[in-house]
């Protein structure tokens, strides 16, 4: 059994031997069996049938953090769309550090496997759009959307609330804690501060106050507000300052 860090570079290799040996249709088909949405195999579709676009983040919440992947990942179903931003692949990014090591070159369109990932989501009505610019670089975008839904505006921040003095953030859904839930773990009374911590420490690292109003322990959903500190002083401050 190879390990687990090894089988990308034999897919690769693979990809590049069925194209020299039957051309590339025969690495289309290659990747069409892999990714036949039948609910046997890779389980999106098994996601996005019982969870509809939200399957989509779970799903990939799920499988990326398990790679150690670099992404980012947004969720709005009020707007029908799922957009994730591979910052570094860790597949494409090995295959790029076996090359500049060894000399393995990798399968041109290596990366154009994950473009497979449509069949699944196109059944149960979704649209798929795949960003390859930065592939090279192990990187690349995509978007999920639901036709009847979506209006072609992707509003990533729209549970953000910025003024001049704050950021009111609202978080409706932990997939971390979804996750814990549905693998049989008991999700810790302490669990919050992970995020409650982390934000306090980075809002008093930047002179800010931080502020969590609201906090579900079932679903790992918030509400909290970083604010200027010294709001009130600083402009009676400046208001003395600029009546004398």
């Amino acid at each position: 059994m190879i390990s687990c860090t090894e089988f990308i570079p034999a897919y690769s290799e693979l990809f590049s031997f069925l194209e020299s040996k039957y051309g590339r249709q025969e690495v289309d088909r290659f990747w069409k069996y892999l990714f036949v949405p039948d609910g046997k195999g890779i389980p999106l579709v098994n996601f996005v049938k019982r969870e509809g676009i939200r399957g989509c983040f779970t799903y990939w919440a799920g499988t990326l953090n398990e790679e150690a992947a670099d992404f980012t990942m947004y969720l709005n179903e009020k707007r029908g769309f799922f957009h994730m931003v591979m910052h570094k692949c860790p597949s494409k990014g090995r295959l790029l550090q076996l090359r500049d090591t060894i000399g393995i070159e990798p399968y041109h369109d290596y990366c154009l496997h994950c473009d497979s990932y449509r069949s699944a989501v196109e059944m149960v009505g979704l649209k798929y759009i795949y960003n390859f610019q930065g592939t090279e670089n192990a990187a690349f975008s995509m978007l999920i959307y639901d036709p009847a839904v979506f209006d072609c505006r992707v509003i990533i921040d729209e549970d953000t609330v910025i003024t001049d003095h704050t950021l009111q953030v609202t978080i409706n859904f932990r997939a971390a804690v979804k996750h814990l839930h549905e693998t049989g773990r008991e999700v810790s009374k302490w669990y919050r501060y992970t995020t409650e911590s982390v934000m306090a420490a980075l809002a008093k690292a930047v002179g800010l106050t931080f502020t969590m109003e609201r906090y579900d322990e079932a679903t790992g959903a918030a509400a909290y507000t970083f604010a200027k500190k010294h709001l009130i002083y600083n402009i009676n401050t400046k208001s003395r300052h600029e009546q004398s």
